[in-house]
């Protein structure tokens, strides 16, 4: 899976790197676990983050969250959104 974005704040998980994240997280019974923080705050009048989450269901990928907080003009912070994409190979089932 390939999120494009800036150079800055754009990934990419290969099936098996996803496989091998997700297994370990069964074995610690852990439904979905953040991966990857390519932005995160600078300072505490800074509320920007992005954080990539991997989501598994019995050691497979399912899913990947990205959680994005943002910011108005005044520097307050916008509520956190969050999109869930399906893992391609979750879909094929």
């Amino acid at each position: 899976m390939q999120i494009r974005s800036s150079g800055a704040i754009g990934s990419t998980w290969s099936d098996a790197a996803a496989a091998r994240k997700a297994e370990d997280m069964e074995r610690r019974a852990v439904d979905c676990e953040p991966t990857f923080t390519p932005v995160a705050s600078s300072g505490k009048n800074d509320h920007r983050s992005v954080v990539y989450v991997l989501c598994q269901v019995n050691g497979k990928p399912t899913s990947i969250e990205v959680h994005a907080t943002t910011r108005s003009a005044d520097a307050s912070p916008y509520p956190l959104k969050v999109l869930r994409v399906p893992w391609p190979t979750a879909l094929a089932h």
